[in-house]
């Protein structure tokens, strides 16, 4: 790909900010249980086994209508 093409291509892709997502983690890499959305107030662990779990921020995320 081209410089110029690459420079138009990333101008393109929609910009999200932390606000724009909802809570969701994604599965536990130990167990695999997968929390997805989650409230505010929840810890960053797996319901299951109690491992830590990372923020997902894919599309699934998102809130609606954004």
């Amino acid at each position: 790909m081209s410089k110029a093409n690459e420079e138009t291509s990333l101008s393109l892709a929609p910009c999200y900010t932390l606000g724009d997502y909802d809570r969701w983690f994604k599965p536990c890499s130990k167990c695999g249980y997968d929390t997805a959305k989650a409230s505010e107030k929840s810890e960053a662990k797996c319901w299951k086994c109690g491992s830590r779990i990372h923020r997902d921020y894919s599309h699934r995320a998102l809130k609606k209508g954004v």
